[in-house]
């Protein structure tokens, strides 16, 4: 890695503050922190895996991470509205990086949900980019991309996940109205 990379993330997650992380999911897309969570991107995939692991652990914290997170879905709404596979790589290897921080299971499942339905929606074969994504990834996250592919529920995993496809001024978004409720038993 090159100082100019960690420069780039640390210069990056300075930019991601609580305040402007608070309201991320809700901004237009594409919006002025989809260029910082980028910048952040490529600084850390251009470090290796132990790189990126000491960068994340030093100065990753719970708003950051949940900006990944979000930009995964945001990149997921603009993949559908141009039409572009690529974007949905870009969204996964976001989930893979932030799941290099923490537990991924503690949300990253829900954009795993939308970048799989997002690849589905565009002819792509889901399996090809989340081992793609795992490239990021350290081995329990690489095992966490592989296993969310062998759920039995994908075909309907985006409302599962607590998603809906809708729309705004820009065309098409994903928005979050919340899991399905479940009654309980009686």
């Amino acid at each position: 890695m090159t100082f100019e990379s960690r420069d780039v993330v640390a210069r990056a997650l300075d930019q991601v503050t609580l305040d402007i992380a608070m309201g991320y999911f809700d901004q237009r897309i594409p919006c002025e922190l989809d260029e910082v969570v980028s910048h952040l991107m490529r600084g850390l995939i251009e470090s290796d895996l132990g790189e990126r692991e000491q960068m994340l652990d030093e100065w990753l914290d719970h708003w950051q991470q949940g900006a990944l997170r979000t930009f995964c879905v945001r990149v997921c709404s603009l993949a559908i509205r141009e039409g572009s596979v690529d974007l949905v790589g870009t969204a996964l290897a976001a989930v893979a990086l932030e799941g290099l921080r923490l537990d991924p299971r503690d949300g990253g499942y829900q954009s795993l949900g939308v970048a799989y339905h997002t690849a589905r929606a565009l002819d792509a074969d889901p399996d090809q980019l989340f081992a793609a994504a795992g490239a990021f990834a350290n081995p329990v996250m690489e095992q966490h991309l592989r296993t969310f592919l062998l759920r039995p529920d994908l075909d309907r995993i985006l409302a599962l996940m607590g998603y809906a496809e809708g729309s705004d001024e820009d065309g098409f978004r994903y928005e979050y109205p919340g899991p399905p409720v479940v009654a309980s038993p009686t």
